[in-house]
């Protein structure tokens, strides 16, 4: 079934709740299937519509309706009975049709008015839609089994890539939507908290090789699918579908496809059915980021290079997982050597991947503390994408580490206007504003956060910091319980909690966290930037900078923050903290001078 919205000329037909007013063909129409009706039933709803920003009197209902011929007003009563019971309303509780006693009538449903923008042909355009200033495209639900999962997913994330290429309507990324995969959910109630205009969502079934998808667009305000469709194809032509599925969302966008955009939206990064498969697969494991799902996922994106090694993005994707862990038998540094290896291969098969820019710049600052050649890579990274909010977070925290704190915040409020549901972007201006020495307006900014989801435990480690620095340290003793509570597994976390244990006059309780973190540290990894929070805890400077040094010598990311982390202030004037910043390329760790204003609290 199809509900072709999009075939209406000026000002031709109406969508309001399930239903459809189609003026060109005089029909009405529920979830896309015509209801019986005769002309003059049909006539008496479409003069409600047209002025249903008033009553209408029944003396004027009549004359618009009958123009040249008597009727009794028992007649209009019959016609209004009928359209009620075609729309499933009732005079008592009317949700259409609002019935003012002894004067008339009055169409009270929001209305959507569909029809072409001009009345001629526009080529590359669609037709006249509401509009839609933010997107959603929620994971397919797979009827025919959880195994299928990640074809729901997959396929989700696939168009959301496909449409954030545009760059013309933000689009939730996919950490935004992945909360949805199962479900049910109710679509309108979804894109209330996406806070979005419009959400497609649809179902796919699959029977051996073979797959049938349904899809709809559905607008928010009316709650009326804006079009509907259907394919049935190949598993492995998947990717005819997402073409398909991206073009019309583009078109339904009143999107103008000019020559360089429909390239971007069309374009096949593979051909190969068996390798987009596979990489569907990859993402889909790559999106849940547990240790054993990377290790999955680092297979899936190896055997989708196998089937086509000419696929960029599988080893984009590849170097991420490398990124983050996923070879656990080998060093950090080899782990840093396959990402960077897979990442250059990827930018050597496409120069406009976004995401491999993107990547090599995490390498480039993390690891090499190339600053100059991350900043490149990020913007490229942004300019091929604007609409990646995880990029955009990334470059926030790199360019907060520099000191260049208005800047961040611009950046992080941008990624938190693409994903406003993400609660890492939430804490993360929260950091940027603890960073630049505000951690009053910090504070409230992580408890905001909180309000969203009260079991995020990084954001009370964060919370954590910033009260310290404001010396509410009860408070900050107790926002670490939390955060230890909720993930006690966490080096950092139990550092957190062992330094408000020592400001809090409770240093027996935190020399014990103290001696987990070195049992911790003898069955995996714990960067000594952890080991010398706790040594300055404990006022022992020469300590925190010989694990400082170690850090450094280690590239452990934690280290970054020298230059511009409240938490070293003590060690500021010490020569060796100085020579520590000048081998990293950070500056003399006055950067915090630069673009803030002193926190009073």
């Amino acid at each position: 079934m199809t509900v072709e919205v999009g075939d209406f000329p000026v000002a031709a037909g109406y969508v309001f709740g399930p239903f459809t007013l189609d003026c060109r063909r005089q029909r009405l129409l529920r979830d896309g299937e015509p209801l019986a009706l005769t002309g003059k039933t049909f006539e008496v709803l479409r003069v409600l519509i047209e002025h249903r920003e008033r009553l209408v009197e029944k003396e004027e209902l009549l004359r618009l309706v009958w123009p040249d011929v008597v009727v009794d007003e028992a007649n209009l009563t019959q016609h209004i009975f009928t359209v009620r019971k075609l729309l499933g309303d009732s005079s008592q509780n009317a949700r259409y049709v609002l019935t003012v006693s002894r004067r008339g009538y009055r169409f009270i449903a929001d209305v959507l008015e569909v029809g072409d923008e001009t009345s001629g042909d526009v080529p590359g355009r669609t037709h006249k839609l509401p509009a839609i200033r933010a997107l959603a495209i929620l994971p397919f639900s797979t009827i025919s089994g959880s195994d299928e999962e990640y074809l729901g997913l997959g396929l989700a994330d696939a168009v959301i890539a496909r449409m954030a290429k545009l760059a013309t309507v933000p689009v939730r990324p996919t950490n935004a939507i992945r909360r949805y995969t199962v479900g049910p959910h109710d679509s309108i109630d979804v894109a209330r908290e996406l806070r979005v205009d419009a959400v497609v969502e649809g179902t796919i079934r699959r029977d051996a090789d073979r797959i049938r998808v349904t899809v709809q667009l559905v607008h928010v305000r009316t709650g009326a699918p804006l079009w509907a469709d259907q394919f049935d194809t190949a598993l492995s032509n998947l990717f005819s579908v997402e073409d398909s599925i991206s073009t019309r969302i583009a078109e339904s966008l009143v999107v103008t496809l000019t020559g360089e955009l429909r390239r971007r939206l069309v374009r096949r990064d593979t051909e190969s059915g068996d390798a987009y498969l596979a990489r569907l697969k990859g993402r889909y494991y790559l999106n849940r980021r547990t240790p054993d799902s990377l290790h999955r996922a680092v297979e899936c994106f190896n055997q989708a290079i196998e089937r086509d090694p000419l696929y960029a993005l599988a080893y984009a994707d590849l170097a991420d997982c490398y990124a983050l862990g996923a070879a656990s038998s080998v060093t950090r540094r080899d782990s840093v050597g396959l990402a960077r290896a897979a990442v250059l291969k990827a930018l050597e098969l496409d120069e406009e991947s976004a995401e491999a820019h993107a990547s090599l710049a995490s390498l480039a600052y993390r690891w090499d503390w190339d600053f100059a050649a991350a900043q490149r890579e990020f913007r490229r990274a942004i300019e091929l994408n604007p609409s990646a909010a995880s990029v955009r977070h990334s470059y926030a925290l790199f360019l907060a580490l520099q000191g260049r704190f208005d800047d961040a915040l611009v950046e992080m409020t941008g990624a938190g206007e693409l994903d406003p549901l993400s609660l890492p972007i939430s804490a993360g201006i929260g950091r940027v504003l603890d960073l630049a020495r505000r951690p009053s307006d910090a504070i409230a900014q992580y408890k905001r956060t909180i309000d969203v989801d009260p079991g995020f435990a990084e954001v009370y480690f964060d919370l954590a910091i910033a009260l310290r620095h404001v010396g509410r340290c009860g408070e900050a003793l107790e926002a670490d319980r939390r955060a230890v509570a909720l993930a006690p597994a966490k080096p950092a976390y139990r550092c957190g909690l062992a330094v408000s244990y020592v400001h809090t006059g409770r240093r027996d309780e935190a020399q014990r966290e103290i001696d987990e973190l070195v049992s911790l540290a003898r069955r995996t990894y714990v960067s000594p930037v952890v080991f010398a929070l706790a040594a300055l805890a404990f006022e022992d400077s020469d300590d925190a900078l010989t694990r400082l040094e170690q850090a450094i010598d280690e590239r452990s990311a934690e280290v970054l923050y020298l230059g511009v982390d409240p938490d070293f202030d003590p060690l500021r004037r010490h020569s060796r903290f100085q020579s520590l910043l000048a081998r990293m390329g950070v500056g003399s760790g006055r950067h915090h001078t630069l673009h803030t204003r002193e926190d009073k609290t």
